[in-house]
């Protein structure tokens, strides 16, 4: 998230830019969201060493899966 906030505050963006920066975030929500519900944690290296990330996969995947609604409602 912090990636897609120093792009969206770069100079001299154009809207449709900023748009892409936004669509290819929910896009990677979606696939981490899936990633996790198959308890994949390729790119969440530090969670795939805890004990409790597969009996709390379902829990992250909906956390996920909520914050791209979010984006959905505004984009």
């Amino acid at each position: 998230m912090n990636e897609l906030n120093v792009k969206l505050q770069g100079k001299d963006q154009f809207v449709y830019d900023m748009y892409t920066n936004v669509r290819a975030f929910k896009s990677k929500l979606t696939l981490f969201s899936r990633q996790i519900s198959n308890e994949s944690f390729a790119h969440f290296p530090t969670l795939a060493t805890q004990r409790e990330a597969t009996q709390n996969a379902k829990k992250y995947s909906q956390s996920l899966d909520d914050l791209h609604r979010e984006f959905h409602l505004l984009v």
